[in-house]
């Protein structure tokens, strides 16, 4: 804030800060520099607060938590949706990876959302990391309305999973385990971009590679036999935002 009011120009700014708890040291420094305060608990209840940061920890815990209670976070999303609906769709894309863990949770032994790994000179994150038995799957999800283009495959193709494999082929306990890469997207894909994919998937043999569209994803979840998840890919997932 010192640095955005240091401008000559800059317009006067009134900072808020929407936080859940805070120590009251950070409390005295934070109204000392003029910043308003204003905690969850007092602004949307007790209840929303608690189911906010039960989401949270569920969310940050994703491995254990789809293992010991996949249903949980959506019941969840439905409780906080009563309270603060913008909030679920701003969070949507972490959501849906959640969510395409919960599909892959039934058979596989862990499952891990947003593991950041360095390889290949870079940093890459990998949206949804599964271990089953005999295969490791890495899944890259695109909860969006619009349909990915082909630079986005040529991006996954070209960058994101030759550095999932080459990482992956360092892991002792890992390396000789078959090796599968899925691409859903809920907007679906362009022309051009299922073009590429289908060029790819024929002409590669060492690994198996995969896309779902909005009606493979729907497939895939009728076949859970799961009510909730259903209803929370057609409520939040496949159904336009507005």
């Amino acid at each position: 804030m010192n640095h955005v009011q240091s401008f000559n120009n800059s317009s006067k700014v009134i900072p808020f800060l929407i936080v859940d708890n805070l120590h009251p040291d950070a409390l005295k420094e934070l109204k000392k520099n003029g910043v308003v305060i204003g905690l969850i608990s007092e602004l949307f209840g007790e209840k929303y607060a608690k189911a906010l940061n039960e989401l949270v920890s569920i969310l940050n815990n994703a491995g254990a938590n789809l293992k010991s209670q996949p249903n949980k976070y959506l019941e969840l999303i439905e409780e906080l949706k009563t309270y603060n609906e913008t909030l679920i769709f701003n969070i949507r894309g972490t959501l849906f990876e959640y969510f395409v863990g919960h599909i892959h949770s039934k058979k596989s032994q862990s499952i891990d959302l947003g593991r950041e790994i360095f390889e290949n000179n870079g940093k890459h994150e990998i949206d949804v990391y599964v271990v089953y038995n005999d295969k490791v799957v890495f899944v890259e999800c695109k909860a969006t309305n619009s349909k990915i283009d082909g630079t986005k495959i040529d991006k996954w193709i070209n960058t994101k999973i030759p550095a999932f494999r080459a990482w992956l082929l360092k892991q002792e306990t890992l390396k000789n385990h078959e090796i599968e890469f899925e691409y859903w997207a809920t907007g679906g894909f362009t022309d051009d971009a299922i073009k590429k994919l289908d060029k790819y998937i024929a002409m590669t043999n060492k690994f198996k590679v995969s896309y779902f569209r909005p009606q493979a994803i729907r497939e895939l979840t009728i076949k859970m036999k799961n009510k909730k998840l259903k209803e929370a890919l057609d409520n939040y997932f496949l159904k336009p935002m507005v």
